[in-house]
This record gives C-alpha cells, sequence and structure tokens, in this order.
C-alpha cells in the first residue's frame, strides 16, 4: 500500500480514460488510498487542467478519439516534463510497451486493470515523480549557490585587486620617504631616531609581506594544478642556493636527499611549499650551535611521504594543529619574525594536490613536517 507522507500534501493524480466507468472507478480506487484524484474523459479537457508542478501523475488510456494516450503523454511532458506517466492498455503487447516508452511513460498497465498489480505500478511511478522533484530542486539549489559562489568570487577578485594596488601604494609611499629621511637624518640625528625610522621600515616591509601571502592564500582555491614531473631533489638544491644567496640560510647545513622520486605536480606550487618549509626550518634552527635542515623521503609509505627535518628550537606537539592556521603563531614574533601565513598556504597547496600534511615535534628537538602528494607519484 501507498504510504503518504505527513511531512507533504498527497500526490494529486489526473485520470484520463474515455470510458466513464472505469473513469469513475478508477479514481474512486485511488481516492480510498489517499490521493487526490480527479478524472476526465477526453484528452483536450485533462491538457486544460495542467501545470507545472500541478500534478504528481498522469494515468491516461492509450486508446482514445481525438488525442490519443501517446499523444496526451508526449504533450503533457512539454507541460512538465517532470510528470510521470502511466499508459493504460486494452491492446497489452511489446509494441505498445516500447512506443509508451518512447512517449515518455514510466510504466504501462493493462486492461482489465488488477489491483494487486496497478498499485505498485502506480507507487513506483509516483515514487519516480518525487525523485524528479527533489533533483530539480537540488538542482535550482545548486544553480543558485553556484551564482552565488561566482559572484562572490568576483567580489573575492575585487577585494583582492584593491588591496594588490590600493593598500600597496601607501606603504609603497611610507617606505620611500622613510628611506630618504634615514639616509637625511645619518649624519644628523641620535641613533633613537634612526631606530625609530628603522621600525617603521621594519613594520612597512611585514605588511607588505603580510598583504601578499592574504593575496596568495585567496587565490590558491581558485588556481588551476599544472601538473608536470618534478625533481624534487634537484628543486632541493635549487632552494638551498636561493636561500643562501637571500641569507636566508642562518649558516644551517642542508642535507637534501639524492634520491627522493620525481612526483607530477604543480612546480611552482611545489616550490612555495618547499621554500616554506625550508627557510621556516633555518630561522627555528638559527639559535642552536649547528642548526640543519634535511629534505627527506621514506620509501615504504605509499604513497610517499616526504619530510624537512630541522633541529631547532621545537614546539609543543599538542598544537601541532594550530600552525596550519592562518595567523596562528606558537613563538612570539619578537623571537622568531613572520606574519604567521607560510604554513596556511603550504596547508593549502598540498591539499589541492590531493595530499596531507603534519608536523612533528618537541620543545628544544627541533621539527619534522611530512606530507603525500597523492597520486602524483610516476
Amino acid at each position: 500500500m501507498l504510504e503518504i507522507e505527513t511531512a507533504r500534501p498527497p500526490p494529486r493524480v489526473l485520470v484520463v480514460d474515455d470510458e466513464p466507468a472505469v473513469l469513475r472507478s478508477l479514481c474512486d480506487v485511488l481516492e480510498v488510498r489517499g490521493l487526490q484524484v480527479e478524472g476526465r474523459t477526453d484528452a483536450g479537457e485533462a491538457l486544460a487542467l495542467l501545470r507545472p508542478q500541478t500534478w504528481d501523475l498522469l494515468l491516461c488510456d492509450l486508446s482514445m478519439p481525438g488525442i490519443d494516450g501517446m499523444e496526451l503523454v508526449r504533450r503533457a511532458l512539454v507541460i512538465d516534463p517532470d510528470l510521470a506517466c502511466v499508459m493504460i492498455t486494452g491492446h497489452a503487447s511489446v509494441d505498445n510497451a516500447v512506443q509508451a516508452m518512447r512517449a515518455g511513460a514510466v510504466d504501462y498497465l493493462e486492461k482489465p486493470l488488477r489491483l494487486s498489480i496497478a498499485m505498485p505500478v502506480i507507487e513506483r511511478a509516483l515514487e519516480i515523480r518525487h525523485l524528479r522533484r527533489v533533483k530539480a530542486e537540488l538542482e535550482a539549489t545548486v544553480r543558485t549557490q553556484m551564482d552565488e559562489l561566482r559572484q562572490a568570487n568576483a567580489d573575492l577578485n575585487s577585494f583582492a585587486h584593491s588591496v594588490s594596488h590600493d593598500l600597496r601604494a601607501p606603504l609603497q609611499a611610507i617606505d620611500g620617504f622613510s628611506r630618504l629621511l634615514e639616509a637625511r637624518e645619518t649624519t644628523q640625528s641620535d641613533e633613537r631616531s634612526l631606530h625609530f625610522l628603522s621600525r617603521i621600515r621594519s613594520s612597512v616591509k611585514q605588511m607588505g609581506e603580510l598583504i601578499e601571502g592574504l593575496l596568495l592564500l585567496s587565490r590558491l582555491g581558485r588556481t588551476a594544478i599544472d601538473r608536470h614531473a618534478v625533481d624534487l631533489s634537484a628543486m632541493g638544491n635549487d632552494i638551498v642556493s636561493f636561500l643562501r644567496e637571500a641569507s636566508l640560510d642562518h649558516g644551517a647545513t642542508f642535507d637534501i636527499d639524492p634520491e627522493l622520486p620525481a612526483v607530477q605536480a604543480d612546480a611552482t606550487l611545489l616550490r612555495q611549499v618547499l621554500v616554506n618549509l625550508m627557510s621556516n626550518a633555518c630561522k627555528f634552527s638559527s639559535k642552536v650551535t649547528q642548526p640543519r635542515v634535511q629534505l627527506g623521503w621514506d620509501s615504504a609509505t605509499s604513497p610517499h611521504t616526504f619530510f624537512v627535518r630541522d633541529n631547532g628550537t621545537g614546539f609543543d606537539s599538542a598544537r601541532a594543529n594550530e600552525i596550519f592556521e592562518p595567523f596562528q603563531r606558537l613563538h612570539p614574533q619578537s623571537e622568531f619574525a613572520g606574519v604567521g601565513l607560510g604554513l596556511s598556504i603550504v596547508a593549502r597547496i598540498i591539499a589541492r594536490h590531493g595530499g596531507t600534511i603534519h608536523a612533528e615535534s618537541s620543545p628544544g628537538q627541533g621539527a619534522c613536517f611530512r606530507f603525500t602528494l597523492s597520486g602524483a607519484h610516476e
């Protein structure tokens, strides 16, 4: 028996049959089953009643004068493409069944109707109608959300453009004028004034780094991944040269595994990952006597796990997940400079490659960042 959900109104059924006795009998049976039923003996009158989303099921006879069942179903589906239609025929045959399905019916019934057969068919047709409605509602919701997402992305792009141009301009002016003032005051001012100028320029630099980090973080979710074969060992050695030339190595000794496997990844984004991890390792190892940074891999894991390890200051492992959140810092700015976005960018890039990253550490025992690049290995 058809179970009618209390959360939605009873299904509405339009029955069309040119035999009044058959029509009346079928309408009475369906009404007893809790359905809202309306019957017509004329297909033209039935079409006049049809409106989108008004009816759940059209139950119609195949052979009728004027507009027959096939044509009625075709026209009905033009009005409401999600309507469930069931054909009734007194001449059941494979050909009739095929023709009914081609016209758009979901099933057919043979006269004389037997309730033990008819009701399960009607129930299935109503369930199909319900699923079609749910699907249509979901698609409408998705379209709305996609429109909202497109608008949000447009707003984000507009904001990023504003940040990129409108905020950088005054920062560049402050930096330029403070540099000129610093040069002018070098021979005329006391050390305290020069210290203030140095603090101004340092803050401008930090603000510039923060803007760059926020812009990069905002773009990562929309940047397409361009995968190519990447030689990690070669990239690691290239980054070592970069860190030394930029005086970001803090005197560290580097150990780059020459047997790192090649990966399929976006080279630009992967370089950003390694630069962040290796420069952080150098920075947080800068206060030990012999700082050491290692880039290696664990060949026993699948996908391979890569790691960047240092012997620096370390941190409490209980807070390991916090460091991948924007602006989360486990050390004061006065001890280790930074804006707190580097590891957030790293985590986002790794996630875009289908991988994971986690940190292992103890205070005073260094830190190890392990990451995978799922599906990226040759």
